[in-house]
């Protein structure tokens, strides 16, 4: 028996003109739900199967870190989208899902939590990771023959290990209630279906706007892969744009940023 109820989510999608979301698989454990919807890309799936696991014993975050998430205390999922981009457009996509996860956390903490995205796949409340987001692609010449947007977003957790003591959270830690996961589930959908029709009509302009308000780095002290520097945005590829220590400006395309100010 599953936590998340899959009955009750297909009867709250059904209300919608939804694609994500369908055919959907529920798993009470396991390896990791990207890894599913890649295999069920490969093997032709459609544009919008999803898979929740309550538990992953092998999730994962971005360049292989591993993703903490206790049975019951997180939503834990992965869709896979066939979205009409080219290759060169595929940073959009966690710029987007970031967004569109940002908008839904917001309305699900306290007013005072200020939630923002944190360059290049995580959103942070009060300046903790409150949700994770990993993008993985799978190319077909000069498009995308699919991307698979995974993702982890502590509900209740308010116990962490020892290496996320101080540097994660949830909404149940931040003093909100916790929606059931499987409306939750549903937020998330339709705001990224909305973000993900953004980027293909209009490209990543389309969200340069709300890039620039929900910055959690800009003009903050970083350190991206032992590049240190102070942070100005992004710029219209989705680079994240550091002035270093000699006030040269540089143009990171990914990296693991650490935060050099609190």
């Amino acid at each position: 028996m599953t936590i998340f109820d899959a009955a009750r989510f297909r009867e709250l999608w059904q209300r919608h003109d939804l694609a994500l979301g369908s055919p959907l698989t529920v798993l009470g454990t396991a390896t990791s739900t990207n890894d599913l919807a890649l295999e069920a890309a490969r093997a032709g799936a459609a544009h919008g199967a999803t898979f929740v696991a309550d538990q992953q014993t092998e999730g994962r975050g971005r360049q292989g870190r591993r993703w903490f998430g206790a049975a019951g205390e997180s939503l834990l999922f992965s869709c896979l989208t066939r979205p009409a981009l080219r290759t060169s457009e595929a940073t959009s996509l966690p710029l987007a899902a970031g967004l569109a996860l940002r908008e839904v956390l917001s309305r699900h903490v306290p007013p005072d939590v200020v939630v923002e995205l944190k360059w290049p796949n995580d959103v942070l409340a009060s300046r903790k990771k409150i949700c994770g987001v990993l993008v993985e692609t799978q190319l077909q010449g000069s498009q995308l023959a699919a991307a698979v947007i995974g993702v982890g977003l502590n509900l209740r957790t308010t116990s962490f290990p020892d290496e996320l003591l101080g540097s994660a959270t949830s909404i149940v830690a931040l003093g909100g209630v916790a929606p059931e996961p499987e409306a939750l589930l549903l937020e998330v959908l339709l705001e990224l279906t909305r973000y993900l029709e953004l980027v293909q009509k209009s490209g990543l302009p389309a969200l340069a706007v709300e890039l620039d308000r929900h910055d959690a780095l800009k003009g903050r002290l970083v350190d991206i892969d032992g590049l240190k520097g102070r942070a100005r945005g992004l710029d219209p590829c989705g680079r994240l744009i550091v002035v270093d220590e000699l006030g040269v400006e540089r143009r990171v395309v990914s990296g693991h940023v650490i935060l050099l100010d609190g």
